[in-house]
């Protein structure tokens, strides 16, 4: 019974302080762990990540409209698994969005 009201609770909190976001309770403690053992915790919000590799920027640069993995394959020259991990890296900093069936765009 406990659990649950203090499940409750923490999901009314959160949708208080983030109304935006949607909830994750695993996330939440995870984070309040990391915050009692002594880290800090530093969220980076979307195009906030100033560094991009050239691979990177090779991938920017032709998402003007929506591109699928072998286009952008093709266009930059680059090999399958670095397009994959530049765009895994891109859309974790929130710069480029995956719209399902393997096309990507960049985030507004």
């Amino acid at each position: 019974m406990y659990l649950r009201s203090l499940d409750k609770y923490l999901t009314r909190r959160h949708k208080e302080q983030y109304p935006n976001k949607k909830w994750c309770y695993a996330n939440y403690i995870s984070e309040r762990y990391l915050e009692a053992l002594g880290f800090e915790i530093d969220t980076i919000k979307p195009g906030e990540d100033t560094f991009v590799s050239s691979d990177e920027e090779k991938i920017l640069a032709i998402l003007n409209e929506p591109e699928s993995l072998d286009t952008i394959i093709k266009q930059t020259k680059l090999s399958a698994s670095t397009v994959l991990a530049s765009t895994t890296l891109l859309e974790i900093r929130g710069m480029i969005k995956n719209i399902g069936g393997g096309m990507y765009r960049k985030s507004k």
